[in-house]
């Protein structure tokens, strides 16, 4: 059972009584809801408003919970009973949603705009305060921030984000930056193209771009940062192999062998051609200790590709070391050795000579 970390450190929201001139915050939010369908809209503003005013303590309370809990590190989150901490967030939202999109229809941008951040400091995965951020940057033309806007919006559930993301031509900021970053990741500049692709992101949440952002700040070994990026392109397409495989290096360079075995795995069932994934997933193998599945995945990749050296070598040194089969390993370092193979060159086995031969070689002398 989660640990209630705020129970001793807050007041419940439920203890906070909010009645103005007898009415609750509750009835004051319906009858602005009333006004606005009947199209009275400045008396629904003074609803909304007056709700908000008498919520100032619920409201208070619950940025108190939510810059704690922020504050917390993934172990203490992890804690935390979410359901008790963000209990009412609806409430104390909906009058600040409600009376921005009031006075967007008022035209009262600036207004409408401290509302929505107001919204977003209580609920940041909040789309529709996304989507109306949006839309006041795209009045001011300030077309990239009101894609990224709109991006988060999408991000967080808003339908009707994706018709303006499509129509404000979104795609070519989000492309360009993509197109960038991975101009910059292919030259190892990778800061920049990180830079590059924390701008892609914020206007479309792409799996390939969290996959290249990872591979990034892999280059840069922070393995942390790239394997937050790896899994949340992996949520987002669990099926795609690509990903699977390059989460699969990164979960080797973490010495995490057995999830570099299962990522590999998954990218040779869906692909039993993938020879960077069978390497992969005999390389997990060696480091498990099943060197006999390892020798396995080489002997299919020799005959994928019967011209690459590196599989015969390593199949060699298994052949040699575990299996004992000498013959085998002294067969597949020669083959390496041939293909090019410098390090196989100190495997190489002398050839037994016969008794014969050994007395003849004497006589020679």
């Amino acid at each position: 059972m989660k640990q209630k970390l705020f129970s001793l450190l807050f007041l419940s929201l439920s203890l906070l009584s909010t009645i103005v001139n007898g009415q609750t915050s509750a009835e004051l939010v319906k009858s602005g809801d009333l006004k606005l369908k009947a199209k009275n809209y400045t008396e629904a503003v003074k609803d909304y408003s007056i709700a908000i005013s008498g919520n100032e303590a619920r409201t208070e309370d619950y940025l108190k919970r939510i810059n704690y809990y922020n504050a917390l590190n993934e172990d203490r989150k992890a804690q935390v009973d979410t359901a008790s901490t963000f209990e009412g967030k609806n409430d104390v939202c909906g009058p600040f949603y409600k009376r921005g999109l009031v006075l967007m229809i008022l035209e009262k941008p600036t207004e409408a705009r401290q509302d929505f951040e107001m919204v977003l400091k209580l609920d940041p995965n909040h789309g529709g305060a996304h989507l109306q951020m949006g839309l006041i940057e795209k009045a001011k033309g300030n077309k990239e921030q009101a894609c990224s806007c709109f991006g988060n919006a999408i991000r967080y559930g808003d339908k009707s984000a994706q018709d303006e993301f499509d129509a404000y031509f979104c795609w070519n900021i989000s492309m360009d930056a993509y197109r960038e970053g991975l101009s910059q990741l292919n030259l190892k500049h990778y800061t920049e193209a990180i830079e590059h692709f924390n701008k892609a992101l914020k206007l479309s949440a792409d799996s390939f771009t969290y996959m290249r952002r990872g591979l990034a700040y892999c280059g840069l070994e922070q393995y942390d940062k790239a394997l937050s990026d790896m899994n949340s392109a992996v949520r987002i397409a669990p099926r795609n192999i690509e990903i699977a495989y390059n989460r699969g290096l990164l979960y080797l360079k973490m010495d995490k062998n057995q999830e570099a075995f299962d990522d590999f795995s998954r990218a040779v069932t869906a692909n039993p051609n993938y020879y960077k994934a069978l390497e992969g997933r005999a390389l997990a193998c060696e480091e498990l200790g099943q060197k006999k599945s390892a020798a396995y995945d080489y002997t299919t990749m020799i005959k994928l590709k019967p011209d690459d050296g590196l599989p015969y070598y390593r199949r060699g040194l298994i052949r040699d070391t575990d299996m004992e089969d000498h013959k085998g390993a002294c067969a597949d370092f020669k083959k390496a050795l041939d293909l090019g193979v410098e390090e196989a060159t100190d495997r190489q086995c002398k050839e037994k000579l016969t008794y014969k031969q050994k007395m003849d070689a004497i006589g020679e002398h």
